[in-house]
């Protein structure tokens, strides 16, 4: 026999499902992606804080509408951690030589150019030029550990947390501290 579901638990499990929807559409390495799982994850936050704002104290809905908005912002404010640590990795570890022979090449060309035009044309040969190639295959392994870095602990953090709150409202309990950061 299945337990009765109210009406509120409905409301917050949808939340959670939006809030996963988010999740699941901020790891495709898209930028339309990362748009929609903002625009989700924006619109979570909101409608936790009127359902916080519009429910009885104590309540399940308020339980979970505070640890939904918790665990928004301190897994934001765990991001600019990691954002600014992987940064310095990057600034540490990124060999940029590769890159000199087509830098020297542009501004050799482009140091008698006053037409914008012509420098975007400029700039664009630049991207295309066979520097990037070596560039990209020497430090891929520094990308791969910066990217792990900035997004590993983050991702982590949002799924233990969104588990831990679905389940239990699922299972139509509190959670235990909802103001706890882990």
């Amino acid at each position: 026999m299945d337990p009765v579901i109210d009406v509120n638990q409905k409301k917050i499990v949808r939340l959670y499902g939006a809030f996963g929807a988010g999740l699941v559409f901020s790891m495709v390495p898209l930028w339309s992606a990362a748009l929609v799982s903002a625009v989700l994850v924006t619109g979570v936050l909101i409608i936790a804080y009127v359902l916080r704002t519009d429910a009885e104290h104590g309540s399940l809905s308020e339980n979970h509408m505070t640890f939904i908005i918790r665990t928004i912002w301190i897994g934001s404010f765990l991001a600019l951690i990691t954002t600014a640590a992987a940064s310095v990795y990057f600034f540490k570890a990124l060999d940029n030589t590769p890159l000199q022979p087509c830098a020297e090449a542009i501004l050799s060309m482009a140091s008698g150019m006053s037409d914008p035009t012509a420098m975007e044309r400029t700039i664009d040969n630049f991207m295309a030029m066979p520097c990037w190639a070596t560039y990209w295959q020497k430090n891929l392994m520094i990308f791969i550990i910066g990217g792990v870095i900035a997004a590993g602990p983050i991702l982590i953090y949002f799924i233990v947390r969104y588990v831990r709150g679905l389940t239990r409202a699922i299972k139509g309990y509190r959670v235990a501290n909802q103001k706890a950061w882990f």
